[in-house]
């Protein structure tokens, strides 16, 4: 990420990223130290964990996400219910369940920073398409939202209902 921001920062030099959260072991003094060496300590800043995401998503116009590796990335789900369009890893899993590739976001090859650079600049230099994105992003979220994962339980739960109902001893073998 902040190999590819060198990128960006050099076609948009007021923009900011910002990370968020803990880092682990010894990476956070690492990736500080790289900003360091590459001169972009004017436009990253290291965050510590906040309790109001909310507020953070608000002020956001992108959420990038370049792991090597993700199950089911809770923040991209916050992310789209906040309008705001991804950039992500397409690993293995998560990303590409909730990243609809070029409608509410990027899926971006692993490790490949150039195009994570591009795809940035890409969304940043086209406010129009930004805006498409992110009012996309509004409605992919319904799929994560109270409502539609309860359709997908309520089926389950009536099936449960079902077996519970019948007596132990017509079960029993």
């Amino acid at each position: 990420m902040i190999r590819a921001w060198q990128q960006v920062q050099k076609a948009f030099p007021d923009a900011t990223l910002n990370f968020w959260g803990y880092s682990n072991g010894d990476t956070g003094q690492q990736l500080k130290e790289l900003v360091k060496d590459l001169r972009l300590g004017d436009s990253v800043r290291f965050n510590d964990y906040t309790n109001d995401i909310s507020q953070v998503y608000e002020q956001a116009q992108l959420l990038i996400l370049p792991s090597r590796a993700e199950g089911l990335p809770l923040t991209l789900v916050e992310a789209q219910a906040h309008g705001l369009p991804i950039i992500a890893s397409d690993v293995r899993y998560g990303a590409r369940d909730i990243v609809n590739d070029g409608k509410d976001g990027f899926l971006v090859e692993n490790g490949n920073v150039n195009q994570l650079a591009e795809r940035i600049m890409a969304l940043l230099a086209d406010p129009a398409e930004l805006m498409k994105f992110s009012e996309q992003a509004y409605q992919d979220s319904w799929k994560y939202s109270e409502e539609a994962v309860w359709k997908k339980w309520l089926p389950l739960v009536e099936d449960a209902k079902k077996v519970a109902e019948i007596p132990e001893s017509v079960g029993a073998i």
